[in-house]
């Protein structure tokens, strides 16, 4: 999908995409690989450390951090050799914090009379035809009339944050707020948008006050993993997504983002699990493929890792 397309926080989350790290050669029975793609991936952790940051609460760099941490990079080769000393490596981050979810219920309480109901239906339907900007001067004509119509600025906050407008988005869910300060759904988008901005830890703030109002929300616990995943805190975003794919077993973005997350912990065995369920749900996904041979690297198995990065060019388009 688009950035948002349903804008729903499951299977069409994207993966990320990160520069490429080194590439490794694995063999084939009778040929050898060529190009086959490197990632690197972080050392189990000895314990979750809290991230670093400056007297206005914002998050440091990893390098200013954490200058003295390694972190290990798999090796394809199945060698006797001793491997080369790590390189430091750069976690992996999602395109987006989250996924802000449209209220796709009926008219909200707050909306008095049956031509604004009709007007937010109206809206409702431009933006599933795809007729964005239609729907977001809909929206807006919605609230000229009735400014305290949640889903109505829920809504639009939805189709800011997917045209990159994070700033108008969160806006527009703090403004809902005002009216309902326990919406769940609101909390949630306002922490997805606030994570994509690069706000981390307001968006951690407002996704912990959404889970304690909807604590088995699927969308809600994923926003908070993305978000964890993108502050370097990975036992607790591998917690938040392991419970995704608890309440939703079809869910293939928290499928994939547990298995990096359980790399970035040096647990294999749980990440190639988290991610062969992935590719299972979600097999057009190059991501997925590509991790999986980095992981079989990691093992020392270059036959398996050959097949998952000849997988990963086919859908790339690249032969």
């Amino acid at each position: 999908m688009s950035r948002r397309g349903r804008r729903r926080s499951q299977a069409d989350s994207r993966p990320p995409e990160t520069p490429e790290t080194a590439e490794t050669t694995a063999e084939t029975a009778g040929e050898q690989e060529t190009a086959a793609e490197q990632e690197t991936a972080a050392k189990p952790e000895a314990s979750e450390k809290p991230e670093a940051a400056d007297a206005q609460g914002e998050l440091l760099t990893p390098e200013a951090a954490e200058e003295t941490e390694e972190a290990a990079t798999p090796r394809a080769e199945a060698s006797d050799e001793p491997e080369a000393p790590a390189e430091a490596a750069t976690p992996e981050e999602p395109e987006e914090s989250g996924t802000p979810v449209e209220d796709e219920s009926g008219p909200p309480r707050s909306a008095p009379g049956e031509a604004h109901d009709d007007l937010y239906r109206r809206a409702h339907e431009l933006a599933d035809a795809g007729r964005r900007e239609r729907a977001m001067e809909t929206y807006r004509e919605v609230l000229r009339r009735s400014p305290g119509h949640v889903r109505a600025r829920n809504n639009l906050g939805v189709l800011l944050d997917g045209d990159g407008r994070f700033a108008e988005a969160i806006t527009q869910y703090r403004a809902g707020l005002e009216v309902e300060p326990e919406n769940a759904q609101l909390l949630s988008n306002l922490g997805a948008s606030l994570g994509a901005a690069g706000r981390f830890a307001e968006a951690e703030e407002e996704l912990h006050r959404a889970v304690q109002l909807a604590p088995d929300a699927p969308e809600v616990l994923m926003n908070l993993g993305l978000v964890r995943f993108r502050k370097g805190l990975y036992r607790a975003a591998a917690e938040s997504l392991r419970r995704v794919t608890e309440l939703d077993p079809s869910n293939a973005a928290a499928f994939h983002y547990l298995g990096e997350a359980e790399n970035r912990l040096g647990r294999v065995d749980a990440a190639i699990a988290a991610l062969e369920r992935a590719a299972e749900l979600q097999p057009d996904n190059p991501r997925t493929w590509r991790t999986l041979g980095i992981l079989h690297d990691h093992l020392r198995q270059p036959e398996r890792a050959a097949a998952m990065y000849r997988k990963a060019r086919e859908l790339r388009g690249e032969g």
